[in-house]
């Protein structure tokens, strides 16, 4: 009888879970709505802020910016909730969290664009034509693009302190995301508006939707192996 038990009792040890959000965005689906709904946030808020500037031109700067902060926000916010909810179905309020966010962004981004404009003017000078590609333009929206994504971070760090327990980070790499993100995209317009000068009439346009672009596949990235680390 003892011949029939197996010589060797060890038993291995179970193997290491994989992160709980490790394969956040393992499907192309959440990426592709990851990234448009963030592109589709920062183009909505250029177009309704001049809309809205044209329909309404007593509307104040701040003003403008928090109504337009805030729908562009719940745009941004519904897309990526659908990118959640399969691997992160407990972020509820996702969208509420980044439409708060994207109006402190709304709040600030005006009087922030004036005052580092001016600074910029009387360092440089003034000039006409910010589509003719300058140094101290990239730093501007270098700038703009780390405190949009600190904003943006600030209000989506509210849904993930009850996810993990290093939720402090976030609104900090989504700041860099967003910097990253920024000054890319003004590098990149000015590289392409002079190949493309016949066919562009809004070279604001091109920036602004290449910065989305940008920022929502470095927020992507950065969001799920942010997660994966933070539930080590």
């Amino acid at each position: 009888m003892s011949s029939l038990l197996p010589t060797n009792t060890h038993v291995e040890s179970e193997k290491p879970k994989p992160p709980k959000y490790g394969r956040l965005f393992a499907a192309h689906s959440s990426k592709l709505w990851w990234i448009l709904s963030t592109l589709a946030a920062e183009v909505a808020f250029l177009l309704l802020s001049e809309t809205l500037i044209i329909v309404d031109s007593s509307l104040g700067m701040a003003a403008l910016g928090i109504l337009t902060g805030g729908i562009a926000g719940l745009i941004g916010g519904m897309g990526q909730r659908l990118a959640l909810r399969n691997k992160v179905p407990s972020a509820k309020g996702w969208v509420w969290a980044t439409a708060l966010g994207w109006t402190l962004k709304g709040a600030t981004i005006y009087p922030l664009f004036n005052v580092l404009y001016s600074t910029s003017e009387s360092i440089f000078g003034s000039r006409s034509d910010f589509s003719t590609g300058y140094l101290d333009e990239l730093v501007i929206y270098a700038i703009v693009g780390l405190i949009t994504g600190l904003e943006i971070g600030l209000g989506q760090w509210l849904v993930l302190r009850s996810l993990t327990g290093r939720a402090w980070i976030w609104p900090i790499v989504s700041a860099l995301a967003y910097l990253l993100g920024f000054a890319l995209s003004s590098a990149l317009a000015h590289t392409i508006a002079p190949i493309l000068a016949g066919a562009i009439h809004d070279f604001t346009i091109l920036q602004i939707s290449l910065a989305g672009g940008i920022a929502g596949i470095v927020t992507y990235i950065s969001l799920a192996n942010y997660l994966a680390w933070a539930n080590e």
